[in-house]
Formats: C-alpha cells, sequence, structure tokens
C-alpha cells in the first residue's frame, strides 16, 4: 500500500526553510554591521542555501500551480518536474549530504559536547558563538538525523516496518528545513543581543 503524502509535506518544508531564508538574511544585515565580512558572509550563504532548498522543494511553484514542465527540463529531469535536484547529484545528493553533515556535527555532536561538559555558547566563543547551533537544537538535530534509521533497517532487513509505504526522505526533509529555520532564528537573536 502506498500513502499518498500530497502537497503538505511539500509546502510544510518549503515554508520552514523560506522562512528559514529570510531569518538568515536579516541576521546577515545584523552581522554586516557587527561582524567581519568574512564571518557575516556565512549568514549570506545560509540565506541562499535555505532559499534553493524552499525553491527545489517546491519545484519552484510547480507543486502548487502545477504548471508543465518546459520541455528542455522535462528531457533533463527524471521525476519531470521543474527542479534542478533531480537532473544531477550535484544538485541533490551533494548539497543534502553537506546539510546532512552540518547538522549532524553543529545540530547534534557539538551540542551533545557542551552538554556532557556542562557548557552553553557565550559570546566569549568568538565566532563560534553566531557560527554553530545552540543546544536547543539538540532535539531536531537528532530527529533530522534519525528519521532515516527506519528506512535504513528496511533497506537492509528487506522488511518493511510499517504497512504503508513511508517516504522517510521527505520526512526527513522536513526535519532540516525546521533546523534550519530554528538556527536562523537563533543566530538572528543572538546577533541582535550585542
Amino acid at each position: 500500500m502506498r500513502m499518498s503524502t500530497g502537497a503538505a509535506p511539500f509546502c510544510a518544508a518549503a515554508a520552514f526553510a523560506f522562512a528559514a531564508s529570510w531569518l538568515a538574511f536579516r541576521a546577515a544585515g545584523v552581522a554586516r554591521e557587527r561582524l567581519p565580512a568574512s564571518q557575516w558572509i556565512w549568514f549570506l550563504l545560509v540565506a541562499l542555501g535555505c532559499f534553493y532548498i524552499g525553491g527545489e522543494e517546491i519545484s519552484w511553484g510547480q507543486q502548487l500551480v502545477h504548471w508543465k514542465t518546459p520541455a528542455a527540463i522535462d528531457v533533463l529531469n527524471r521525476q519531470h518536474e521543474t527542479n534542478l535536484h533531480n537532473m544531477s547529484t550535484w544538485f541533490n545528493e551533494k548539497p543534502r549530504i553537506l546539510v546532512e553533515l552540518g547538522v549532524l556535527v553543529g545540530g547534534v555532536l557539538m551540542p551533545m559536547n557542551r552538554l556532557l561538559r556542562g557548557r552553553r555558547l557565550s559570546r566569549h566563543d568568538g565566532f563560534a558563538y553566531w557560527l554553530w547551533p545552540t543546544n536547543e537544537l539538540l532535539l531536531t538535530g537528532l530527529l533530522a538525523i534519525l528519521v532515516l534509521v527506519p528506512k535504513r533497517y528496511e533497506q537492509s532487513a528487506g522488511v518493511p516496518l510499517l504497512p504503508v509505504n513511508v517516504r522517510w526522505s521527505e520526512l526527513q526533509e522536513y526535519y532540516f528545513a525546521l533546523f534550519l529555520w530554528l538556527y536562523a532564528w537563533s543566530a538572528l537573536r543572538r546577533l541582535r543581543t550585542v
């Protein structure tokens, strides 16, 4: 049995990604006034990355408006959608690996390390204070990483866990977008306290 997901997961992940992009652009603006260029540019890159994620998640509007894929894109896109991530691993797997590693290191391992040592990020940490996600993002980071455990189990054991086909990677994309939104909000909040 295949579970129909409809537009809701696409829209939720895209909404968080676009909101994260907006917050990160605002953080870049605040950081530009308070941090060296080499540091505020980070937030600009996060904003652009989140905008790309949001746009790709809804196939740049096609998932909402349902237009026909232009012929030039249709022949290149394996799912016949108006997006880049179904054309090449350079637009899908490689950016996804970067996000997954970023969430694993910055959202799980670093906060766990700080919590085990009884530390929080502070202004005395220099750029690390602005760069790293706070300890409060640990749960969302864990969910984003661990949500694929059932999929990996199903692939290795060859046994489905549920009587319906769950698109685990779509759920992971939702948690990535939620994580990025929380990260951008947290960074903007910290930047405004200086």
